[in-house]
Protein backbone atom coordinates (compact mmCIF):
# COMPACT_ATOMS: atom_id res chain seq x y z
CA UNK A 1 0.00 0.00 0.00
CA UNK A 2 2.79 2.65 0.74
CA UNK A 3 3.72 1.94 -3.40
CA UNK A 4 1.63 4.88 -3.25
CA UNK A 5 3.50 8.14 -2.30
CA UNK A 6 0.67 9.89 -1.84
CA UNK A 7 -0.68 7.83 0.61
CA UNK A 8 -2.11 9.42 3.75
CA UNK A 9 -0.54 6.65 5.47
CA UNK A 10 2.77 8.35 5.80
CA UNK A 11 1.08 11.25 7.27
CA UNK A 12 -0.11 9.47 9.83
CA UNK A 13 2.98 7.69 10.70
CA UNK A 14 4.67 11.42 10.76
CA UNK A 15 1.47 12.39 13.47
CA UNK A 16 2.62 9.32 15.58
CA UNK A 17 6.42 9.78 15.87
CA UNK A 18 5.93 13.59 17.00
CA UNK A 19 2.94 12.96 19.17
CA UNK A 20 3.27 10.00 20.90
CA UNK A 21 5.79 9.17 23.64
CA UNK A 22 8.29 6.85 22.17
CA UNK A 23 8.24 4.72 24.99
CA UNK A 24 4.41 4.55 24.97
CA UNK A 25 4.89 2.80 21.35
CA UNK A 26 7.51 0.54 21.92
CA UNK A 27 4.95 -1.01 24.66
CA UNK A 28 2.04 -0.81 22.56
CA UNK A 29 3.80 -2.33 19.87
CA UNK A 30 5.68 -4.83 21.65
CA UNK A 31 2.39 -5.86 23.59
CA UNK A 32 0.38 -6.20 20.63
CA UNK A 33 2.76 -7.54 18.00
CA UNK A 34 4.25 -10.01 20.02
CA UNK A 35 2.27 -10.25 23.11
CA UNK A 36 -1.02 -10.91 21.80
CA UNK A 37 0.01 -11.66 18.04
CA UNK A 38 2.81 -13.98 18.15
CA UNK A 39 3.30 -15.27 21.68
CA UNK A 40 -0.36 -14.80 22.73
CA UNK A 41 -1.60 -16.51 19.28
CA UNK A 42 0.20 -19.57 20.19
CA UNK A 43 -0.80 -20.43 23.21
CA UNK A 44 -4.44 -19.63 22.11
CA UNK A 45 -3.92 -22.29 19.11
CA UNK A 46 -2.39 -24.87 21.75
CA UNK A 47 -5.26 -24.37 23.90
CA UNK A 48 -7.95 -23.95 21.43
CA UNK A 49 -6.62 -27.86 20.08
CA UNK A 50 -5.97 -29.39 23.28
CA UNK A 51 -9.31 -28.08 24.91
CA UNK A 52 -11.78 -27.73 21.35
CA UNK A 53 -13.37 -24.47 22.52
CA UNK A 54 -12.48 -20.76 21.00
CA UNK A 55 -11.01 -18.25 22.44
CA UNK A 56 -11.17 -14.50 21.79
CA UNK A 57 -7.62 -12.75 21.03
CA UNK A 58 -9.14 -9.95 23.08
CA UNK A 59 -11.65 -9.23 25.64
CA UNK A 60 -13.95 -6.72 26.08
CA UNK A 61 -15.04 -5.85 29.47
CA UNK A 62 -17.83 -2.63 30.96
CA UNK A 63 -16.96 -1.62 34.03
CA UNK A 64 -19.46 -0.71 36.58
CA UNK A 65 -19.39 2.48 38.12
CA UNK A 66 -21.02 1.60 41.41
CA UNK A 67 -18.96 -0.45 43.47
CA UNK A 68 -16.53 -0.71 40.79
CA UNK A 69 -13.72 -0.53 43.57
CA UNK A 70 -15.26 -4.14 45.21
CA UNK A 71 -14.84 -5.54 42.20
CA UNK A 72 -11.66 -4.62 41.17
CA UNK A 73 -10.07 -7.84 42.87
CA UNK A 74 -12.00 -9.84 40.44
CA UNK A 75 -11.48 -7.71 37.47
CA UNK A 76 -7.93 -8.77 37.74
CA UNK A 77 -8.71 -12.31 38.23
CA UNK A 78 -10.40 -12.41 35.11
CA UNK A 79 -7.35 -10.72 33.47
CA UNK A 80 -4.87 -13.00 34.83
CA UNK A 81 -7.32 -16.07 33.75
CA UNK A 82 -7.26 -14.65 29.94
CA UNK A 83 -3.09 -14.14 30.17
CA UNK A 84 -2.73 -18.17 30.95
CA UNK A 85 -5.64 -18.82 27.62
CA UNK A 86 -3.32 -16.38 25.79
CA UNK A 87 -5.15 -13.07 25.50
CA UNK A 88 -3.07 -10.31 26.11
CA UNK A 89 -5.28 -7.45 24.55
CA UNK A 90 -8.59 -6.06 26.78
CA UNK A 91 -10.98 -3.14 25.92
CA UNK A 92 -12.09 -1.62 28.79
CA UNK A 93 -15.54 0.42 28.73
CA UNK A 94 -15.67 2.52 32.25
CA UNK A 95 -19.22 3.79 33.15
CA UNK A 96 -17.83 6.60 35.63
CA UNK A 97 -13.94 7.83 36.01
CA UNK A 98 -10.84 5.88 34.86
CA UNK A 99 -9.51 5.26 38.49
CA UNK A 100 -10.66 1.42 38.38
CA UNK A 101 -8.88 1.34 34.69
CA UNK A 102 -6.06 2.77 35.49
CA UNK A 103 -5.37 0.06 38.27
CA UNK A 104 -5.77 -2.67 35.94
CA UNK A 105 -3.61 -1.09 33.12
CA UNK A 106 -0.91 -0.80 35.87
CA UNK A 107 -0.89 -3.75 37.14
CA UNK A 108 -0.46 -6.46 33.76
CA UNK A 109 2.34 -3.87 32.02
CA UNK A 110 2.74 -7.03 29.39
CA UNK A 111 -1.42 -6.56 28.16
CA UNK A 112 -2.14 -3.30 25.92
CA UNK A 113 -5.58 -2.17 27.30
CA UNK A 114 -8.03 0.54 25.01
CA UNK A 115 -9.60 2.32 26.71
CA UNK A 116 -13.43 3.39 25.65
CA UNK A 117 -14.51 6.53 27.32
CA UNK A 118 -16.43 10.11 27.04
CA UNK A 119 -14.18 13.07 26.71
CA UNK A 120 -16.06 14.16 29.92
CA UNK A 121 -13.87 11.12 31.76
CA UNK A 122 -10.51 12.78 30.37
CA UNK A 123 -10.24 15.68 33.30
CA UNK A 124 -6.42 17.09 33.54
CA UNK A 125 -5.92 14.60 36.44
CA UNK A 126 -6.88 11.72 34.14
CA UNK A 127 -4.40 13.05 31.52
CA UNK A 128 -1.64 13.38 33.84
CA UNK A 129 -2.05 10.23 35.30
CA UNK A 130 -2.24 8.57 31.74
CA UNK A 131 0.97 9.52 31.01
CA UNK A 132 2.34 7.14 33.18
CA UNK A 133 1.12 4.03 31.60
CA UNK A 134 2.91 3.27 28.28
CA UNK A 135 0.36 0.12 27.70
CA UNK A 136 -2.45 2.44 27.25
CA UNK A 137 -4.43 3.42 24.17
CA UNK A 138 -7.48 5.59 25.20
CA UNK A 139 -10.27 6.01 22.79
CA UNK A 140 -12.46 9.19 23.10
CA UNK A 141 -16.27 9.20 22.00
CA UNK A 142 -16.93 11.87 18.88
CA UNK A 143 -18.74 14.22 20.39
CA UNK A 144 -19.37 18.20 20.88
CA UNK A 145 -15.31 18.69 22.49
CA UNK A 146 -13.70 15.96 21.35
CA UNK A 147 -11.48 17.70 19.08
CA UNK A 148 -10.47 19.73 22.32
CA UNK A 149 -9.82 16.95 24.46
CA UNK A 150 -7.69 15.55 21.65
CA UNK A 151 -5.51 18.02 21.90
CA UNK A 152 -4.58 17.84 25.52
CA UNK A 153 -4.10 14.11 24.83
CA UNK A 154 -1.68 14.81 21.86
CA UNK A 155 0.10 17.74 23.81
CA UNK A 156 0.57 14.83 26.56
CA UNK A 157 2.53 12.82 24.17
CA UNK A 158 -0.41 9.99 24.84
CA UNK A 159 -1.74 7.28 22.04
CA UNK A 160 -5.20 7.91 21.27
CA UNK A 161 -8.26 6.95 19.20
CA UNK A 162 -11.31 8.44 18.51
CA UNK A 163 -14.81 6.07 18.52
CA UNK A 164 -18.01 6.90 16.58
CA UNK A 165 -21.34 5.26 17.23
CA UNK A 166 -24.05 5.47 14.46
CA UNK A 167 -27.39 4.24 14.76
CA UNK A 168 -30.32 4.04 11.71
CA UNK A 169 -31.51 7.41 11.88
CA UNK A 170 -27.59 8.29 11.19
CA UNK A 171 -26.56 5.86 8.94
CA UNK A 172 -25.66 8.23 6.07
CA UNK A 173 -24.17 10.70 8.18
CA UNK A 174 -21.34 7.78 8.22
CA UNK A 175 -21.48 6.74 4.31
CA UNK A 176 -20.85 9.59 3.10
CA UNK A 177 -18.04 10.48 5.07
CA UNK A 178 -19.70 13.36 7.36
CA UNK A 179 -18.46 11.44 10.83
CA UNK A 180 -15.22 10.35 9.22
CA UNK A 181 -14.27 14.35 8.51
CA UNK A 182 -15.28 15.32 12.33
CA UNK A 183 -13.27 12.97 13.44
CA UNK A 184 -10.16 13.07 11.37
CA UNK A 185 -10.12 16.88 12.54
CA UNK A 186 -8.83 14.75 16.07
CA UNK A 187 -5.62 13.59 14.42
CA UNK A 188 -6.24 10.04 16.20
CA UNK A 189 -3.79 7.30 15.03
CA UNK A 190 -7.77 4.94 15.00
CA UNK A 191 -10.55 5.73 13.99
CA UNK A 192 -12.92 3.14 15.00
CA UNK A 193 -16.56 2.69 13.55
CA UNK A 194 -19.44 0.48 16.04
CA UNK A 195 -23.45 0.20 15.66
CA UNK A 196 -25.92 0.56 18.21
CA UNK A 197 -27.96 -2.34 19.03
CA UNK A 198 -30.86 -1.07 16.87
CA UNK A 199 -28.51 -1.70 13.65
CA UNK A 200 -29.81 -4.63 10.92
CA UNK A 201 -27.09 -6.50 9.58
CA UNK A 202 -27.51 -5.15 6.25
CA UNK A 203 -26.56 -2.06 8.05
CA UNK A 204 -23.76 -2.97 9.69
CA UNK A 205 -22.46 -4.48 6.46
CA UNK A 206 -23.02 -1.29 4.58
CA UNK A 207 -20.67 0.25 7.21
CA UNK A 208 -18.01 -1.99 7.20
CA UNK A 209 -17.55 -1.65 3.12
CA UNK A 210 -17.34 1.70 3.90
CA UNK A 211 -14.52 1.02 6.32
CA UNK A 212 -12.92 -1.53 4.22
CA UNK A 213 -13.17 1.08 0.85
CA UNK A 214 -11.54 3.79 2.55
CA UNK A 215 -8.68 1.90 4.25
CA UNK A 216 -7.62 0.67 0.47
CA UNK A 217 -8.54 4.32 -0.74
CA UNK A 218 -5.44 5.27 1.82
CA UNK A 219 -6.91 9.48 2.06
CA UNK A 220 -7.12 9.80 5.75
CA UNK A 221 -4.26 9.83 8.10
CA UNK A 222 -6.28 7.92 10.70
CA UNK A 223 -6.49 3.61 10.84
CA UNK A 224 -10.15 3.65 9.88
CA UNK A 225 -11.30 0.23 11.76
CA UNK A 226 -14.76 -1.64 12.11
CA UNK A 227 -14.70 -2.53 16.05
CA UNK A 228 -16.49 -5.63 15.92
CA UNK A 229 -15.89 -6.69 12.28
CA UNK A 230 -12.09 -6.41 12.02
CA UNK A 231 -11.65 -7.20 16.02
CA UNK A 232 -13.38 -10.72 14.58
CA UNK A 233 -11.53 -10.68 11.24
CA UNK A 234 -7.99 -10.42 13.48
CA UNK A 235 -9.38 -13.16 15.58
CA UNK A 236 -9.92 -15.47 12.10
CA UNK A 237 -6.49 -15.11 11.79
CA UNK A 238 -5.23 -16.26 14.78
CA UNK A 239 -7.34 -19.04 15.00
CA UNK A 240 -9.93 -21.58 13.16
CA UNK A 241 -13.04 -19.87 13.92
CA UNK A 242 -13.80 -16.08 14.48
CA UNK A 243 -14.52 -15.50 18.08
CA UNK A 244 -15.55 -12.53 20.58
CA UNK A 245 -17.32 -11.93 23.68
CA UNK A 246 -17.93 -9.13 26.06
CA UNK A 247 -19.23 -9.05 29.70
CA UNK A 248 -21.68 -6.38 30.81
CA UNK A 249 -21.20 -4.25 33.93
CA UNK A 250 -22.79 -7.07 36.22
CA UNK A 251 -20.71 -9.70 34.66
CA UNK A 252 -23.02 -11.28 32.79
CA UNK A 253 -21.85 -12.88 28.91
CA UNK A 254 -22.37 -10.98 26.19
CA UNK A 255 -22.28 -12.57 22.68
CA UNK A 256 -20.94 -11.47 19.69
CA UNK A 257 -21.71 -10.34 16.92
CA UNK A 258 -25.01 -10.94 17.67
CA UNK A 259 -24.87 -8.15 21.02
CA UNK A 260 -27.17 -10.47 23.21
CA UNK A 261 -26.98 -10.98 27.02
CA UNK A 262 -26.80 -14.60 27.84
CA UNK A 263 -27.92 -15.42 31.19
CA UNK A 264 -26.31 -18.24 33.38
CA UNK A 265 -23.04 -17.07 32.49
CA UNK A 266 -21.62 -14.85 34.58
CA UNK A 267 -17.98 -13.86 34.78
CA UNK A 268 -18.50 -12.78 38.83
CA UNK A 269 -19.76 -16.28 39.59
CA UNK A 270 -17.47 -18.24 36.84
CA UNK A 271 -14.34 -18.73 35.54
CA UNK A 272 -13.43 -17.18 32.27
CA UNK A 273 -12.30 -20.98 31.65
CA UNK A 274 -15.76 -22.46 31.98
CA UNK A 275 -17.31 -19.91 30.52
CA UNK A 276 -15.77 -20.41 27.11
CA UNK A 277 -15.88 -23.59 27.24
CA UNK A 278 -19.20 -24.47 27.71
CA UNK A 279 -20.58 -21.24 25.25
CA UNK A 280 -18.12 -21.29 22.49
CA UNK A 281 -17.55 -24.78 21.29
CA UNK A 282 -15.94 -25.55 18.53
CA UNK A 283 -18.07 -26.32 15.42
CA UNK A 284 -17.37 -27.75 11.76
CA UNK A 285 -17.49 -25.44 9.07
CA UNK A 286 -17.17 -22.45 10.73
CA UNK A 287 -16.17 -19.00 9.10
CA UNK A 288 -12.56 -18.92 9.21
CA UNK A 289 -9.61 -17.15 7.86
CA UNK A 290 -9.87 -17.36 4.18
CA UNK A 291 -13.29 -16.78 4.38
CA UNK A 292 -12.65 -13.56 5.75
CA UNK A 293 -10.67 -12.21 4.14
CA UNK A 294 -12.95 -12.82 0.75
CA UNK A 295 -15.88 -11.33 2.35
CA UNK A 296 -13.51 -8.51 3.66
CA UNK A 297 -12.33 -7.77 -0.32
CA UNK A 298 -15.91 -8.26 -1.23
CA UNK A 299 -17.17 -5.92 1.08
CA UNK A 300 -14.58 -3.37 -0.05
CA UNK A 301 -14.97 -3.58 -3.88
CA UNK A 302 -19.20 -3.30 -2.76
CA UNK A 303 -18.11 -0.04 -1.27
CA UNK A 304 -16.41 1.28 -3.86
Amino acid sequence: MLADEDSAYYHLAQNVIDNVDEDTLVTCGINLGYNSFTRGAKTIRQCESEKQFNIPWSLSLRLAEDGEAGRMERYRCIIQQGTELGIYTYLLCPQGDLTGCFALVEAYPDCAFLVFCQGEALTEDAVRQARQYHNLLLSVALEEGTKTVCTALRKAKLLYAVHVGYCPEGLEQVLDGTLLSRAEECRATFTFFYGTAQCTPAQRKAVYGYVCATRKAQRQPTAVMGLLCDNMFIDSIISDDACAVAFDTDGTLIRLPEGKRQDGYNIFQSSLYRILMETQPKQDGAPNYETYKKKLIQLGDEAV
